[in-house]
């Protein structure tokens, strides 16, 4: 399968999630069951796992929301978000999701509407409290970008606090036993 990561709507890496594969077929398998498989993971992975840079959190939650643009908000939270707490808010702006490829309405109303229903079913699965928006208008009352502030379910916010202490503990357990977190 083939990825495609972009920035600022510039595609900055394309590959296979795993780029080389050596397997064991089953014959091999059952005459030596140490056998093992072998994948090379794309260098954004590995760089992830050798710097111990990775989050955890609740992935039947990301996978119960029904549209992608809420699963890609949820995401970004999990992983923009974490100084989460009930005294903080978060925002995005529209113009941020335009280059996600999910907002692909004839009009920009109906986009922003989509957003709305994204924000209304993180609301339900308890992701966010609640959440507001700011439309920014240009001259002649046209809307040209809507701030979105969110506010964290309590939930969410134990998950985050939890992830945080799973990556310090991981960490600290890495180097009490040696190993080296790579830097670069």
């Amino acid at each position: 399968m083939q990825r495609i990561f972009l920035r600022d709507g510039k595609e900055v890496w394309s590959g296979a999630i795993l780029q080389d594969l050596v397997t064991v077929g089953r014959d091999d398998y059952l005459a030596d069951t140490d056998s093992y498989h072998v994948a090379r993971l794309p260098i954004f992975i590995s760089r992830a796992i050798n710097r111990l840079d990775f989050r955890q959190f609740n992935y039947d939650r990301l996978m119960s929301c029904s549209s992608s643009l809420s699963r890609l908000i949820y995401k970004r939270l999990i992983h923009r978000y974490r100084q989460a707490n009930m005294m903080n808010d978060y925002h995005f702006m529209y113009s941020d999701l335009k280059g996600s490829g999910l907002l692909q309405q004839a009009r920009e109303k109906d986009n922003r509407a989509k957003v709305i229903d994204a924000l209304d079913e993180l609301v339900k699965r308890n992701v966010l409290m609640r959440h507001k928006h700011e439309e920014r208008p240009l001259k002649a009352k046209k809307v040209v970008d809507v701030k979105y502030t969110l506010y964290p379910s309590t939930e969410f916010v134990k998950e985050q606090k939890a992830a945080n202490l799973r990556v310090t503990n991981n960490q600290n357990k890495a180097l009490e036993s040696g190993l080296k977190i790579v830097d670069n």
